[in-house]
């Protein structure tokens, strides 16, 4: 976008450029996405308020008291019918208004979207946590009968008579191998 002599230059506009930017270039890890994503967001919203109020007092009534703007429906309304019916409207300027509710409209859209990446984000996040502590649980329960079927070895050690030891140690052994493979398959 260019600026022509006649128009005043934004100085601060041009700096939130930069500085997004700079944002961005310096997100490396999906926490850091998340918070950015949310910051973007939040900034579509500013962008949409500004854009209505910058058509409100640049565009629709030229310097009318910004406590005078209708609110968003209203004034989006009068942005998409042009005001035709005044005596000094021309096609350009209601072409004008439909671009300027168009850009609002896009600055929606941008918060819409960055919002459902967003929370897209976090749904990851929380399904990555949720499988870490399955996997845990998992590892425990597997820890914890390990414990268990050393124990009861332990203690059919003592109390099966000699004979019987082998086969019952076998058994056992068995009872492991087969709570391991289920382990795995999980």
């Amino acid at each position: 976008m260019t600026t022509s002599s006649n128009e005043p230059a934004q100085p601060s506009m041009r700096k939130m450029v930069d500085e997004i930017f700079q944002l961005g270039a310096a997100v490396s890890s999906p926490a850091e996405l998340r918070a950015f994503l949310s910051e973007v967001s939040t900034l579509a919203i500013g962008i949409g308020g500004g854009l209505e109020n910058a058509a409100w007092r640049g565009h629709l009534t030229e310097g009318a008291p910004i406590d005078d703007r209708p609110g968003p429906a209203t004034l989006q309304d009068q942005l998409r019918r042009g005001d035709l019916d005044k005596d000094n409207a021309s096609l350009g300027h209601a072409a004008l208004g439909q671009d300027i509710l168009a850009a609002i409209r896009a600055a929606q859209t941008l918060h819409d979207i960055t919002s459902a990446a967003w929370a897209a984000s976090v749904a990851e996040d929380t399904r990555l946590v949720v499988e870490e502590a399955h996997a845990k649980r998992s590892a425990d329960n597997l820890n914890y009968y390990k414990d268990m079927m050393a124990a009861v070895g332990d203690a059919l050690s003592d109390a099966v008579p000699a004979e019987h030891k082998q086969a019952a140690l076998a058994a056992l052994e068995r009872e492991m191998t087969a709570v391991r493979q289920r382990h795995a398959n999980k």
